[in-house]
């Protein structure tokens, strides 16, 4: 008799725990992380994998990740394989050679890595960074493990065993792009990354993950605080295997986040972005587009607190569904009784390329102030055939039709990505996607 999804939930459960059993025998666990590794794993296990009411997982197919071999082994892969330096320059962006950060299989890997072009930043594993400032770092992983909803990060923290801190000094602009690469050549992968933008500072970052087959399993944290007046831009593209992400944000006064994440496709791929504008003048800007077939899918929950006046929050995703694909945009945007003078949109778009394709959103607003202005909107649609038709009558074929308007559909947000390696090699991989 097949099991129920309840069932399944509590096998795959019961799997983790021994993972952990065996991840803390195996020698990978740190002492320094001993206390967040312990207080994470009850945190997980009072989360529990699944619950039919839980509003962060409403649209993912949760039973494809239950349908992994979670067992004592799937932590501790047997076979590796090895990265080589010639991985690692297959895999980077043009301009990022000597300013590249490589995980692999969730560990920095320093020899890896070149990070000859930075100056004014400090890049640290996060062990030595929690040695050298314990305060800081292990109050940041406390609060970070005590207030957690997310049961996927909360197992990373239970296996977190190292990772990386970026620290961009007070004033420093980062001329050189800065890439995190990240490698998974084994069963699955925990990474965590600390970024931290001091007062005034500016930087660009962009993070790709290259996963070897359909079944790695890529559970990442990314925490990103900007103190005042600074500027980061983050563009993220994912695919391959399954992908699961937290991104926690806390941004200080006149500060700015310009996110844009690309999912071009992978069994699975699932953000959650937890957002904090706490400083007066602080503005976020996010934004995605994925391009997903077959029984991929893409998809991306958002809370963005806006608890300060004159905050700005505008979110804009875009989803290109084809065969028996699924996505989704789960959005909120909370505005606290403190937030007078509140702008925020979000809009979300999805183009159905068959009708086996499934969509899934709730954009919400929740004001507890009186003076904001607020927007939502979300659309499902298909390829508009009075469009269609205007380029045929003027000799454009069928088929190059309808890639022109799918382009130009993905191309609104394609174009926010300023990082052209990137930006060019998401429109490739959009080419390739509409060449079926």
């Amino acid at each position: 008799m097949a099991l129920t999804l309840a069932e399944k939930s509590e096998k795959a459960k019961a799997g983790l725990l021994a993972g952990h059993e065996e991840f803390k025998k195996s020698g990978n666990a740190r002492e320094i992380f001993n206390d967040v590794n312990t207080a994470s794993l009850e945190r997980f296990n009072s989360l529990g994998l699944y619950h039919k009411a839980d509003e962060l997982f409403t649209y993912v197919s949760v039973n494809k990740i239950f349908d992994l071999d979670f067992g004592g082994d799937f932590f501790l892969p047997t076979a590796v394989t090895a990265v080589t330096k010639a991985d690692v320059e297959g895999e980077t962006f043009k301009g990022c050679e000597s300013s590249v950060i490589v995980f692999v299989n969730g560990r920095f890997d320093r020899k890896l890595s070149d990070l000859s072009a930075l100056t004014g930043v400090v890049i640290a594993e996060l062990e030595n960074a929690a040695e050298e400032d314990e305060s800081a770092i292990s109050d940041y992983l406390s609060k970070t493990v005590s207030t957690e909803t997310d049961r996927y990060a909360a197992l990373n923290g239970a296996f977190l065993s190292g990772g990386v801190s970026i620290d961009i000094s007070s004033g420093t602009t980062v001329e050189d792009t800065i890439q995190v690469l990240h490698f998974n050549t084994g069963v699955v992968s925990m990474p965590r990354t600390h970024i931290k933008l001091r007062p005034g500072a500016s930087a660009s970052i962009v993070e790709r993950f290259v996963g070897e087959n359909a079944k790695s399993f890529c559970n990442f944290v990314t925490d990103i605080t900007l103190d005042n007046g600074s500027t980061l831009n983050l563009s993220s593209i994912q695919g391959s295997g399954y992908l699961l992400g937290k991104y926690r944000l806390t941004l200080a006064g006149q500060s700015t986040f310009n996110g844009v994440v690309a999912q071009p496709g992978g069994v699975l791929s699932r953000n959650n972005y937890e957002a904090h504008l706490e400083g007066e003048g602080a503005e976020l800007n996010l934004s995605g587009v994925a391009v997903i077939e077959n029984e991929d899918e893409a998809h991306n929950y958002i809370h963005v607190h806006h608890e300060a006046a004159n905050t700005r929050s505008d979110q804009t995703f875009r989803n290109i569904l084809k065969d028996a694909s699924r996505a989704s945009v789960d959005t909120t945007v909370d505005v606290h009784e403190a937030a007078q003078l509140t702008v925020s949109h979000q809009l979300v778009n999805n183009l159905m390329l068959s009708d086996k394709t499934r969509i899934g959103g709730k954009p919400i607003l929740m004001i507890k102030a009186d003076d904001v202005k607020c927007q939502h909107g979300a659309t499902v649609g298909r390829i508009d055939d009075d469009q269609l038709f205007y380029l045929k009558t003027r000799g454009v074929s069928e088929v190059e039709a309808k890639k022109l308007l799918i382009s130009s559909f993905a191309n609104a947000i394609i174009e926010k990505i300023k990082f052209t390696p990137l930006r060019e090699a998401v429109e490739l991989l959009l080419l390739s996607k509409l060449e079926g």
